[in-house]
């Protein structure tokens, strides 16, 4: 209820068990939990109106939040009946089970009998002492279920709210027969003379704590907040939280806490972790920035310790370092004049390594990352260029006009008399094979034509295949003369010219003409006189053609 008043409730009362056992814990250091486990019920809606609240679920809600925050593997239920209440008790139980950290954490109605303490579900029908072990749960059977856990034992109960069913329970009670002093009475009872056990109360024995008015009860609002310090050891926090309590309450609600611990335990150990990642640093701004959020740390103490050290080194530095300060910096001038004008790698590493300047030392390895990089490309830029050329290459091969080409150069230096048409025949392969031969290279299984075979040819200037020819005697004037020595230039085809390479054809044997001689005259007889003749001179040399010039018929010429 938010009434801000005083709710009595029987024999409710605020607690908190905290009981465990941790095998090495240092007074100097703590270990970091690898395993937390929690179990967190929060009961609102009871089912017996008179028994409802408004803070329980909230209260459960903002407690697991903040121990998941502190690395814990939380179990959440809100307005849990027996049956759920149980089951969650046996997987609380099992995941508890080599855990290092345990805690159980209740928000709702409890009461307490004969020395013992009772938590309430939200389905508990209680009529009279019978029932209370059959329709609540005993928070000694809780402690017993985490004695199984090896680790740190944590149970946290908020349940002092006013309790009508504790009332009616204490008029039961009250007509029993008389008990020894403390079984029966208002609140939890205490629970004494258990080792390594921590018991912090929401209130003291006897009494009931305040429902509150806000979204927490008053002790659940403190409890929260001294979780968020961090290096807070467990037994101290909760002497805050009973400080932020009382001081809230104005008095009227007094926590207790009861401590049977053998060493420390720390609920919020993010110190320590950030403190592990500045362990060796030697920068002070860091060092006083952990200062700041961890002021309650142990690491604290430690860090201010290193903070003075740094800071007394730093001025006796500077004290005696005013010059080699100042050389420092000619020299950070000197070599950033080098670095600018830099592009070998080489040098670059030289830089790196003899310079004293820290911003040098960095810009040339940039420099040097980015030159290795664009040699890389350009290494990667020209292979694929090579690949693109080689490609062409391949493909620009005996293509019609350079196999015309190769034709009419073949002709030229009188290797090949075939036709150019501008495909790689037979005859064009036998007359570069002959070309080839004739020049003493060696034969060529696959015939490529480009454009440096065909350069080749045209470096040629004489002819390469056809040999000396000796011109066939011919007489002359009825004789044979020696014949003269033509030279192969003399003969060499025009580009339009079709080359033969048969031998030239044997001229005709021409035999000299016999005469045939007419029979000899008388030397006395005379020479007859040729009379003159009237007719033309034409006719007369008809007239006369075939005589003789004695006489008679001319001689017949007998030839071959």
């Amino acid at each position: 209820m938010r009434t801000g008043a005083m709710k009595f409730k029987g024999f409710g009362a605020t607690g908190v068990f905290i009981a465990g056992f941790v095998a090495l814990i240092l007074s100097t250091s703590f270990a970091l939990a690898d395993r937390r486990v929690a179990l967190v019920l929060g009961n609102s809606a009871y089912k017996n109106p008179a028994l409802e609240l408004a803070n329980p679920r909230d209260d459960a809600q903002d407690v697991a939040a903040a121990l998941r925050g502190l690395g814990f593997e939380v179990q959440l239920e809100i307005d849990a009946d027996i049956a759920t209440s149980n089951k969650a008790l046996q997987q609380f139980t099992r995941s508890a089970v080599g855990a290092d950290a345990a805690l159980f954490y209740f928000a709702g109605h409890a009461i307490q009998y004969l020395g013992q303490n009772f938590l309430l579900p939200v389905d508990a029908d209680i009529k009279d002492d019978i029932s209370l072990p059959f329709e609540t749960i005993s928070v000694e059977n809780i402690r017993a279920l985490l004695d199984r856990s090896d680790g740190v034992k944590i149970v946290v109960l908020d349940a002092c709210r006013n309790n009508p069913v504790a009332e009616r329970l204490a008029k039961i009670v009250s007509a029993s027969p008389p008990v020894v002093v403390g079984d029966r009475g208002r609140g939890l009872q205490r629970i004494d003379k258990i080792e390594g056990l921590l018991v912090a109360y929401a209130a003291a024995p006897g009494e009931v704590a305040l429902d509150g008015e806000g979204r927490n009860s008053p002790f659940t609002k403190a409890f929260l907040r001294r979780l968020k310090e961090p290096g807070l050891e467990i037994e101290m926090m909760f002497r805050r939280v009973a400080g932020d309590v009382n001081a809230e309450t104005g008095g009227r609600q007094r926590p207790e806490t009861y401590v049977s611990l053998v060493g420390e335990y720390y609920l919020n150990q993010n110190d320590k972790i950030a403190w592990e990642k500045l362990r060796a640093t030697e920068d002070p701004a860091a060092l006083r920035d952990f200062i700041e959020h961890f002021p309650s740390s142990f690491y604290s103490v430690e860090a201010r310790y290193r903070l003075k050290a740094l800071e007394r080194a730093i001025a006796d530095e500077k004290a005696r370092g005013g010059s080699s300060l100042a050389a420092d910096d000619d020299a950070c001038h000197r070599d950033s004049t080098i670095l600018e004008g830099t592009e070998d790698v080489a040098r670059l590493r030289s830089l790196m390594q003899a310079t004293p300047c820290d911003a040098v030392k960095t810009a040339a390895a940039a420099r040097i990352q980015d030159i290795e990089a664009s040699l890389e490309r350009d290494a990667d830029t020209g292979s694929a260029q090579k690949e693109i050329d080689a490609a062409s290459r391949a493909a620009d091969v005996n293509r019609p006009l350079q196999i015309a080409a190769l034709q009419t150069e073949l002709r030229r230096l009188g290797c090949f008399d075939g036709n150019e048409s501008g495909t790689l025949d037979a005859k064009t392969e036998q007359a570069l094979s002959r070309y080839l031969e004739k020049r003493g290279r060696p034969a060529i299984s696959e015939i490529k034509i480009d454009d440096q075979v065909l350069a080749d040819l045209k470096e040629q200037k004489a002819s390469v295949c056809v040999a000396p020819v000796i011109a066939r005697p011919e007489p002359q004037n009825g004789r044979f003369k020696r014949p003269k020595r033509i030279d192969a230039l003399a003969r060499r085809p025009q580009p339009d010219q079709a080359v033969s390479l048969a031998p030239p054809p044997k001229p005709p044997r021409v035999r000299p003409p016999v005469a045939v001689r007419a029979p000899a005259r008388e030397a006395s007889q005379p020479r007859p006189q040729a009379e003159p003749s009237s007719s033309p001179p034409s006719a007369q040399n008809s007239a006369n053609a075939g005589a003789h010039p004695n006489g008679g018929a001319a001689p017949m010429g007998v030839g071959f």
